[in-house]
């Protein structure tokens, strides 16, 4: 019952959707504010990526001492791996420091992908929400339940002013590059 009023995956979304709005409040330019959302996320993250990276690097370069090891202890799977433990500890290697950091960022990859594709999380009232509602209704055909269907309308002319603030560097971004090419506006 706690943990569903905390719920960390609506809480990671919604500040996600709350940064992006507010990078689109700055700089009305949907494109631009995609690109500072994911180079904040970025660099936030930089320093598991650091932690993952030197992790990796050093398991790559006590490889051939594990490699000897294996060779020696081919038939005592306990002895093996006794000696790897002494080697980790040796050398100051944590064999779970790769991983763990991706743990961490992969919800977080996840959520910035959900707030870019499906717009959750962004605020309700804000002016990126009402640009990327007016630009799906025009895009997208509505099912009977009132939601989008992810189905294009029949002779959608993407020059349209409401898909102007969606636009970036000539893309519509609320259109898969498949159904551009569908339009026959690939290139824009």
């Amino acid at each position: 019952m706690i943990l569903a009023a905390f719920a960390p995956w609506e809480w990671l979304l919604s500040l996600l959707g709350t940064l992006l709005a507010f990078y689109y409040d700055v700089l009305p330019e949907y494109g631009i504010a995609i690109i500072l959302l994911t180079l904040t996320v970025s660099l936030l993250l930089f320093p598991l990526t650091v932690k993952q990276t030197r992790s990796m690097k050093a398991m790559q370069e006590i490889q051939p001492a594990v490699k000897r090891l294996q060779k020696e202890h081919k038939g005592d799977k306990e002895e093996l791996n006794k000696q790897l433990m002494e080697l980790y500890k040796e050398k100051g290697v944590n064999p779970a420091a790769g991983c763990l950091p991706l743990l961490v960022q992969m919800p977080i990859w996840f959520a910035l992908y959900r707030v870019l594709w499906q717009g959750n999380g962004i605020p309700q009232g804000s002016s990126l929400k009402g640009v990327l509602d007016a630009a799906n209704q025009a895009l997208y055909v509505t099912g009977p339940d009132g939601n989008l269907t992810g189905v294009l309308k029949e002779g959608v002319d993407l020059a349209s002013p409401v898909f102007e603030h969606v636009r970036f560097l000539g893309m519509n971004l609320l259109v898969r590059p498949s159904q551009a090419v569908a339009l026959g506006d690939l290139v824009g």
